[in-house]
């Protein structure tokens, strides 16, 4: 009995849990994002600091 309980509310909810997962993989894939993205060659390399003579 208890079985058939928990499995007629899964079945109620999951809708709501499919959407919440969903919409907070895509925040976090959208915080993430600028940690993942290219940059052009060249632009993440620094000119060297010389010291001062």
């Amino acid at each position: 009995m208890m079985d058939e309980i928990w499995m007629r509310s899964w079945n109620a909810d999951h809708a709501r849990f499919s959407a919440d997962l969903d919409r907070g993989f895509a925040q976090l894939g959208a915080a993430l994002k600028p940690l993942f993205t290219r940059r052009p060659r060249g632009a993440a390399k620094a000119a060297p600091v010389r010291p001062a003579s």
